[in-house]
């Protein structure tokens, strides 16, 4: 895949790898593709936390009893405030050629990443189910997540939570 590939663009060639990987190694048909991970990178959300400080130290100069110079400054800022979340979050829609994902097909799954790609055809996959309890946000809310390990030969292939759809098709395809 490209660098500044769209999502669906991403999500199409993505697929026709797999496909032609499955076909390679005999995998069988299609039967479904689940995105791994999130698609949010954190570019949009950093770039527009960036603009807040832009934001106010440039409303603060330019409303200011400040000289020319510094309402230039102030100028200056704001546009930056404005244009860094526009370019931060068009170039994190154009990173979906980075996102993982599984691609199950009725002998096996192939998961493909970044330029690559993984295949196991369904007896040389090992399921490890694996529970994990932690913490978060500032009230230190309690969670328990629930994860297939998939993992063919001793390499780890990818996670999936035991809920999705993914799933539930691994562990009665296995």
């Amino acid at each position: 895949m490209t660098r500044g590939t769209r999502a669906d663009e991403a999500d199409r060639e993505a697929l026709a790898r797999a496909r032609r990987a499955a076909e390679e190694h005999r995998l069988g048909g299609h039967v479904l593709t689940e995105q791994l991970g999130s698609r949010a990178g954190g570019l949009g959300c950093a770039s527009t936390a960036l603009a807040v400080p832009l934001t106010v130290v440039g409303i603060g100069l330019l409303l200011g009893p400040y000289p020319t110079t510094a309402r230039t400054i102030a100028a200056v800022l704001l546009v930056c405030a404005v244009a860094i979340p526009v370019i931060g979050i068009r170039a994190e829609g154009r990173l979906h050629h980075r996102d993982t994902r599984l691609h199950i097909f009725d002998h096996g799954l192939v998961v493909t990443r970044s330029g690559h790609h993984a295949l196991c055809a369904w007896p040389d996959l090992r399921i490890e189910e694996r529970t994990e309890h932690g913490t978060y946000g500032s009230g230190g809310q309690r969670f328990t997540a629930h994860w297939l390990h998939l993992s063919a030969h001793g390499d780890p292939l990818c996670r999936l939570n035991t809920r999705s759809p993914a799933a539930r098709h691994v562990t009665t395809e296995h």
